[in-house]
């Protein structure tokens, strides 16, 4: 069994790879601030869409999905809007919480896009 980092990090290429096909332009990747991190920050059009990325060998402790719980959205929208605001774009483009999620089958993966997966709670 490969271990959970590698795992992760092969997750993330494929999903840079899946996004770039969908017609994205990768503008970040592990974007990191006080408030979290996000995987990957991709652009297409007037769209900026935040996307976490998970990636897992089976589905004994569930989906890859079910581990985005709301504690790791609210950081996700943190940070996010500090990237927003740090780089003039707040209220100036369309957002999009996404996730992706990656289940490894023999020696490939299952990919899984959540378009709107989430949102900010008003």
């Amino acid at each position: 069994m490969l271990n959970r980092k590698f795992i992760g990090s092969i997750g993330e290429k494929r999903a840079i790879s899946f996004l770039k096909k969908q017609g994205f332009k990768i503008v970040e990747t592990n974007y990191r601030s006080y408030f979290g991190e996000i995987d990957i920050i991709a652009l297409k059009k007037d769209l900026i869409a935040f996307v976490e990325v998970k990636t897992r060998q089976s589905s004994h402790y569930g989906y890859p999905e079910e581990a985005v719980q709301r504690k790791k959205m609210r950081r996700i929208i943190k940070t996010a809007k500090y990237y927003l605001l740090t780089h003039d774009l707040y209220d100036k483009i369309d957002v999009r919480f996404d996730i992706i999620s990656l289940m490894r089958k023999d020696s490939s993966f299952d990919i899984e896009y959540f378009e709107n997966a989430f949102r900010e709670e008003r």
